[in-house]
């Protein structure tokens, strides 16, 4: 028993610095091409203004509407968010009926929408530079966009639900990074708590207790997702392919608790090589689910060629991915029964 735990710790070890190390060289590769891609770049779009001084003589992206919604909320809507926090504070000592507050809130909350609505954004992809990446520089980019879309939630969740909490309101807790996230179910409950709760509770167990049926249910839900977040092409791949995994891993799940757990040759595997069947068969899974979100994060031009690089790579290639993957999946596996534990 103690040889078998000395040597999953081992393994886990390895496992994380294959997938930190990995990670790490993507970015780089990422970093090299795009630092020569911009030597003589010319910013037709006016995507880009002068950055921060820190950096040097580095330029800052603009492009990202929600990022620059963020600092016009900081830089001039944070002097009203503290008056409105201190006018709440000053009428609850004054023991003001909570129906006067909720009013004050409502003219507040309207004047606020009526001030950010009036701002606009702008987005551009630049697809010759995705386009000519290799392999590895593109697993950077991809990484980095999630980690990017992963830190935007975390600081857009983390205002509206830190200004939320000074109403004694319980909020969700803030998203999970995507950097020890596998399984496409445990991204839907843990990235966006709220939004699952409220799919759960408004969609799926309400169609659940009428249809009996987990796949209409869940359907349903990602018929929700699709409208909810914009009628396009791209984020109908998203949602296609997020139901498709959702439903593969229920499918799984189904399969090994009514046959292949009374099966005698997985009762004779230990926890530990039960563990690492599961990364294996999940390692697939966590590609699809990566290439999605590429579709979602940057459209179908750009998840095209995510898709076409990962379907056109030779053997070789793949074999490294799914190994890269599978470590992936080892850490975030372990991560998820020590949180399990903890809870």
């Amino acid at each position: 028993m103690t040889t078998s735990v000395r040597l999953e710790s081992k393994e886990i070890q390895i496992c994380l610095i294959i997938w930190i190390s990995t990670v790490l060289y993507c970015i780089y590769n990422f970093f090299i091409i795009s630092q020569k891609y911009f030597l003589n770049f010319h910013d037709s779009f006016d995507d880009f203004v002068e950055g921060w001084g820190l950096f040097g003589s580095r330029k800052r992206d603009k492009a990202d509407f929600e990022w620059e919604t963020i600092t016009f909320l900081v830089q001039n809507l944070s002097p009203y968010f503290l008056v409105y926090v201190g006018t709440n504070e000053f009428l609850r000592y004054k023991n003001v009926t909570q129906k006067n507050i909720q009013f004050i809130q409502i003219i507040f909350s309207l004047t606020l929408v009526y001030v950010v609505a009036s701002y606009k954004g702008l987005m551009h992809i630049l697809l010759q530079l995705v386009s000519m990446l290799d392999m590895w520089s593109l697993c950077g980019y991809g990484y980095l966009m999630g980690q990017l879309f992963h830190i935007k939630y975390v600081v857009l969740y983390g205002l509206s639900t830190s200004l939320t909490s000074f109403e004694n309101i319980k909020v969700p807790h803030l998203p999970r990074c995507i950097g020890r996230v596998h399984l496409y179910s445990d991204m839907w409950k843990y990235f966006d708590p709220g939004l699952h709760t409220f799919l759960k509770g408004c969609i799926f167990i309400p169609c659940y207790s009428k249809t009996h049926n987990k796949f209409l249910s869940s359907f349903l839900c990602f018929l929700f997702v699709y409208v909810w977040h914009g009628i396009e092409d791209y984020i109908l791949i998203w949602a296609v392919m997020n139901y498709s995994g959702v439903c593969l891993e229920s499918l799984a799940r189904y399969l090994y608790i009514n046959m292949l757990k009374t099966c005698k040759f997985w009762q004779r595997l230990q926890k530990d090589n039960l563990d690492r069947m599961q990364c294996v068969l999940a390692a697939p899974l966590l590609s699809m689910s990566a290439i999605s979100n590429f579709y979602f994060f940057a459209g179908k031009d750009v998840g095209d060629i995510f898709w076409n690089k990962a379907i056109g790579s030779g053997w070789m290639c793949q074999l490294a991915i799914f190994s890269i993957l599978y470590c992936c999946c080892r850490i975030s596996n372990k991560l998820r029964h020590i949180q399990a534990h903890m809870m």
